[in-house]
């Protein structure tokens, strides 16, 4: 599974802070899981926010129960920085022998982005245009896939002529 996102330092705590997004939603990050360590830290996506209704809106989207009204996601919920108890919390997160390995929603240079997908991605994208869209591509012609996130959620958006297609990372990566 490829994961933009670059590990949450302690720096970043005060340089949000000096930026007044004191507001981060936590959620579990299965992207964050490295099958090549034997790390049993738990993964962590944080997403940062200066408004606490943009911040709300994250939390209640990524909010999911079962059916007995147990959340689906125990990580779920916003750490305000200028709460004493929250920042130690954060920062208790972020030492090494943690139980914890956290990303933020910062990522890796767009460059860096934008070549990894066209390596990673290329065959499969080209498949996806082939059997899901009618575009009929020239040789000479070429897509550009862009990488956002919304509430932690990586979608990867084609755009062909005035035409565009978005999709959840995760479905390119599962296309046979």
């Amino acid at each position: 599974m490829y994961n933009p996102f670059v590990r949450f330092m302690p720096q970043f705590i005060d340089g949000f802070k000096a930026k007044k997004k004191r507001y981060f939603v936590a959620q579990t990050f299965k992207r964050g899981i490295d099958i090549f360590s034997d790390d049993s830290k738990d993964p962590i996506l944080l997403t940062h926010y200066d408004d606490l209704g943009l911040a709300k809106g994250h939390l209640s989207a990524i909010s999911k129960t079962d059916e007995n009204g147990v959340p689906k996601d125990k990580y779920a919920c916003i750490l305000d920085v200028e709460n004493a108890i929250h920042y130690d919390k954060l920062r208790n997160m972020l030492k090494p022998d943690s139980k914890y390995m956290v990303f933020s929603s910062l990522t890796v240079p767009p460059e860096q982005v934008k070549n990894t997908l066209d390596k990673l991605f290329k065959e499969k994208m080209e498949v996806f245009i082939r059997t899901k869209t009618t575009w009929r591509i020239g040789r000479d012609q070429t897509i550009y896939p862009t990488l956002e996130t919304t509430f932690g959620e990586l979608f990867i958006t084609l755009k062909y002529g005035k035409e565009s297609v978005r999709m959840r990372l995760e479905e390119l990566e599962n296309l046979k």
